[in-house]
């Protein structure tokens, strides 16, 4: 079950996200010894931040679990202040992988009194579920730093052109997206998040190809679908 965070705490996550993703960019300007261009750090790479912060980056085959009292319990991610280490297990798959460290990063930043952290793999689909309020936070944080709003704009735009809503797909439209697979109709049929997760896995419309937005970014189907409906790119 997810909380709903605070109207201006999200301002201050969103505006802390930024700041890194600033700073990021001039870390690895000074590393390369020349210009960066936003585009050019895509997609964000957690390991770059954590390397920046000073932070030992671990990617483990399985994170050790003396928080959980169950010996079965399987960790995605942890950090501790005190060593510097971030970690993340690889068992997840890449995208996921990248998501659980960005999270992470989110925590060290946002609660600043954690000096650690072990964390079990929760689904924050499943309204089931009772989270934290600070796993809605560093979620937040985390889809901020991976899918900055306005990249994910200019890339969007780039590839289709427009935003798109249900009831505005024609036929060459869906043709182009689906490969013909699905009609208007059945386009206008889906829900939000799955008519989403279309534009997200599209590999080309309008006569160009191109990787599709999970690919340039570095994330799930299910994470850019709901970046693209947050920012209103499709309805």
């Amino acid at each position: 079950m997810a909380h709903k965070i605070d109207p201006v705490r999200a301002v201050e996550i969103r505006r802390l996200a930024k700041n890194v993703l600033v700073k990021l960019r001039e870390w690895l300007q000074a590393r390369a010894g020349g210009p960066i261009e936003p585009l050019e750090m895509l997609p964000i790479q957690p390991r770059d931040v954590a390397a920046m912060m000073k932070l030992k980056y671990q990617e483990l085959e399985e994170i050790p679990n003396p928080t959980f009292a169950c010996a079965n319990t399987r960790v995605d991610g942890m950090f501790d202040r005190d060593s510097s280490v971030l970690a993340v297990a690889e068992r997840q798959g890449l995208p996921r992988m990248r998501f659980t460290a960005a999270h992470e990063l989110g925590h060290f930043l946002l609660d600043l009194q954690l000096t650690s952290l072990r964390e079990a793999a929760i689904d924050s689909s499943d309204s089931r579920v009772l989270r934290m309020p600070g796993e809605d936070e560093a979620d937040l944080f985390a889809t901020e730093l991976l899918m900055p709003d306005k990249l994910v704009s200019a890339v969007y735009i780039e590839y289709f052109g427009r935003s798109f809503s249900a009831n505005d797909i024609n036929e060459d439209e869906a043709y182009q997206l689906t490969w013909g697979r699905l009609s208007p109709s059945e386009l206008r049929a889906l829900s939000s998040l799955q008519r989403a997760s279309v534009f997200a896995g599209a590999k080309g419309y309008g006569g160009s190809q191109f990787p599709p937005l999970t690919e340039v970014f570095g994330v799930s189907t299910k994470a850019m679908s709901r970046r693209l409906v947050e920012l209103n790119l499709v309805s």
